[in-house]
């Protein structure tokens, strides 16, 4: 390709990137993880060509202020309403609504909503990074709630199958939403990664047109997926929980497939 198409394919004024396994990798320790070398540079060279950056992050296990606080510590340059959380758009459905939720999610996360209400006054579930909570009596309060009536929605923070901690890839909360989904014949809403309307929000963030804009991350499907199908390129990252064989996948293909966020953003500033 010719240096003149390569720079008007690449042509990025704005960036949606992923935390974890694109910044560092987590810990269950809840540390802060591994950061991914050159990652801090990356994020302060965007920065300083003018490219805007928002974080787009299915993370529910922190709040969005304590994720914030982790990365500063850091050494990221970060500003807290660049964070974008599933939680924060859930709380707007849920007030939008007036819904009565049974969270299936982390006690931290908790923090980020008024109030859990118990399985007979609860008219939705909504599930995210549980891990432990994720047991058999909670599940099925969650089925029994969802049973209760056809109009008690599912709502998942994020849908992935997997994500990757200390150097294992973990379950993730896409598994467990399966489950729910197959017993009670309805689909999860997905509030997150790959939703529609979580994309959307990243590009209303940003104030960009789609064609301006890259999702960079390390999961194919959620991240580089779901931003193509809501008309955003995605480039995946051989970090985090990338595995080799996401670059032959039948159907998701990343329009650029690079070592790490330091790779992405040389390639698109050192044209």
């Amino acid at each position: 390709m010719a240096l003149s198409s390569l720079r008007r394919t690449l042509l990025v004024q704005g960036v949606l990137c992923d935390i974890n396994g694109v910044l560092a990798v987590s810990s269950a320790n809840g540390e802060g993880g591994t950061l991914i070398p050159g990652s801090i540079e990356a994020v302060d060279r965007l920065g300083r060509a003018g490219i805007k950056i928002k974080f787009l992050t299915n993370e529910t296990l922190w709040t969005g202020d304590c994720l914030h606080g982790k990365l500063k510590k850091a050494g990221f340059s970060i500003n807290r309403e660049d964070i974008l959380c599933p939680a924060v758009a859930m709380s707007h459905i849920i007030k939008k609504q007036g819904l009565r939720p049974f969270f299936l999610v982390p006690s931290s996360g908790l923090e980020e909503f008024e109030q859990n209400y118990n399985e007979k006054e609860a008219n939705c579930v909504v599930i995210g990074d549980a891990r432990d909570v994720f047991n058999y009596d909670n599940l099925n309060a969650a089925f029994r709630v969802l049973d209760r009536s056809p109009q008690h929605q599912l709502y998942s923070l994020g849908k992935g199958k997997y994500y990757k901690e200390d150097g294992w890839r973990q379950l993730d909360v896409g598994a467990f939403a399966a489950a729910l989904e197959f017993s009670t014949d309805r689909s999860a809403i997905v509030v997150g990664k790959p939703g529609l309307e979580f994309f959307q929000s990243g590009l209303s963030a940003l104030g960009l047109p789609k064609d301006q804009v890259f999702m960079v991350g390390d999961d194919l499907e959620s991240d580089v997926g779901g931003a193509q199908m809501s008309g955003i390129r995605g480039a995946l990252v051989r970090t985090g929980k990338y595995k080799s064989d996401d670059e032959h996948h039948p159907v998701v293909k990343a329009d650029l497939v690079v070592d790490n966020l330091k790779g992405f953003v040389d390639l698109i500033l050192d044209q």
